[in-house]
């Protein structure tokens, strides 16, 4: 069986290597993965088939994914927190630069059970669904 600091760190190398599949492969089919906020992509997905089902289709159109770049995560017991950064090319060619990722992980043996993902909703908004963010 894996610790909880290596299946955090398989999870990072897929999405470092920009292996979405094999990420979204981690989640436990009865896990949960949350995105913050009111933009297309946001709410809970539960399980992987899901996440293939309705937040694929959505990342899909990228032109060029975020690569990301992680640091150290944060271990605590089956908890690890995962703090990243990226930058990547929209569907309508606008960058998208999420300067802050926070995906907030629960492991259970090999796989993903729950993970929370914070990250700048006006970037999602811009980059990856081509809205132009308006002073009120």
């Amino acid at each position: 069986m894996s610790s909880t600091k290596e299946v955090a760190q398989q999870y990072m190398d897929k999405l470092t290597a920009l292996d979405i599949a094999g990420a979204f492969g981690m989640i436990a089919e009865d896990g949960k993965y949350t995105i913050i906020g009111t933009h297309r992509a946001a709410g809970t997905y539960h399980g992987r088939k899901d996440l293939f089902d309705r937040l694929v289709p959505l990342l899909a159109g990228m032109i060029q994914p975020p690569k990301l770049t992680f640091t150290e995560p944060v271990i605590a017991g089956d908890r690890a927190i995962l703090f990243a950064s990226g930058t990547g090319v929209g569907p309508t060619g606008t960058p998208y630069k999420q300067p802050y990722y926070c995906f907030a992980t629960r492991i259970r043996g090999e796989e993903i059970v729950e993970l929370l993902e914070f990250l700048d909703t006006a970037e999602m908004e811009t980059g990856l669904f081509g809205k132009k963010i308006v002073d009120a």
